[in-house]
């Protein structure tokens, strides 16, 4: 969503300075931008909301213990011979429910964009997410590309009044990828398992 914001604003703002500019103070906001531009927006806007509500309702189940044990297995020593209490304050440190959780800031790392979240695949590639994010990239690239070269050749224009067209088929596969994604994150990867 911020991609398409972050294009898409500077891009309305280039063209309204582009107009202020040529002296067409009182249609300088009169630019159009196509509607598949917002339907894109809108499955991305769609995608950013979607995914913490199905996150939410990960972080609500019970942690696999055994697999957590697994990714953390410094966590097995910490729990042996531990009280209830203190075992579930401890796996808490390491997972949200069916999700893993960095101890602390600086233990994000950059591949987290395409690998799991949950406890049952943090460590494995997910095809949804790698897709989504390739998609994604390479989509609005295009059109911020696109957008480019027509600003740039506007210079010989009167009047800055439409972006340029962007692609139905584009905003069709975006909405795959972003749906793909969304299911793909509402199943659950955790195994069956003992909980704690």
């Amino acid at each position: 969503m911020s991609l398409w914001t972050i294009v898409v604003l500077s891009a309305f703002l280039t063209a309204i300075v582009f107009n202020l500019r040529k002296g067409h103070v009182g249609t300088a906001l009169d630019v159009a931008i196509p509607e598949e531009v917002w339907v894109a927006m809108g499955i991305s806007t769609a995608s950013f909301v979607g995914s913490p509500l199905i996150l939410q309702e990960k972080r609500k189940k019970k942690t696999n213990v055994t697999e957590l044990e697994t990714y953390v297995p410094e966590l097995k020593q910490a729990l042996d011979g531990e009280s209830k209490e203190r075992r579930a304050e401890e796996i808490r440190r390491y997972a949200a429910g069916n999700l893993i959780r960095n101890l602390k800031p600086e233990d994000a790392r950059l591949n987290e964009l395409i690998t799991g979240e949950e406890v049952g695949n943090v460590k494995v590639l997910d095809l949804s997410r790698l897709q989504n994010l390739f998609f994604t990239l390479i989509i609005v690239g295009m059109y911020a590309a696109s957008l480019g070269l027509f600003l740039a050749g506007a210079a010989d224009t009167e009047l800055v009044s439409q972006f340029p067209a962007f692609s139905s088929s584009a905003a069709v596969l975006l909405g795959i990828s972003h749906g793909g994604y969304l299911m793909n994150k509402a199943v659950d990867k955790q195994p069956e398992g003992e909980n704690d």
